[in-house]
């Protein structure tokens, strides 16, 4: 590890760095740094991404270098800047609907988000309706974990 980061990371970081540093000269624009992170493992959104971009620029430059880059991440200890388990990550999902902490989630609640994701899923409300109906197995209106992570497997096979 190479301060707090590996050294696949650091090289990945380095190929990322240089693509957005178009002309060499060793700086990259901050409003560049979402875009040229998104995607990779380093990827940050919201809140996450301002105080990274505070981090990288805290004099509000407008650019940053490499060094500069690799100190903001190094920084980050956000499971976004890490693997995470794919089971943590979907048991996070589900928590996240699950607004009363009763282990399930309203199917209607679903699909109103669903819905609203609908061009980021390539698919139509139709095919939303029914995916959230055949993922209430027992048709009691609600979502279990274990219907929860049925349907989020058939949604990615349909994208």
């Amino acid at each position: 590890m190479e301060n707090g980061l590996t050294k696949d990371e650091t090289e990945e970081l380095r190929e990322l760095f240089n693509f957005y540093d178009k002309p060499g000269s060793g700086n990259i624009p901050t409003k560049d740094i979402r875009n040229m992170l998104k995607g990779s493992r380093f990827a940050a959104e919201g809140r996450e991404l301002k105080r990274l971009l505070a981090d990288i620029d805290p004099a509000s430059r407008g650019s940053a270098t490499f060094a500069q880059l690799l100190a903001g991440l190094q920084k980050r200890t956000s499971p976004q800047f890490r693997e995470v388990d794919p089971r943590e990550e979907l048991f996070e999902a589900f928590r996240f609907f699950d607004r009363t902490n009763s282990g399930f989630v309203r199917a209607d609640d679903l699909i109103e988000v669903l819905a609203r994701l609908r061009s980021e899923l390539d698919v139509n409300e139709s095919e939303i309706g029914q995916l959230v109906r055949d993922a209430d197995f027992d048709k009691d209106g609600r979502i279990d974990y274990q219907e929860f992570v049925r349907m989020l497997f058939e949604v990615e096979q349909m994208s």
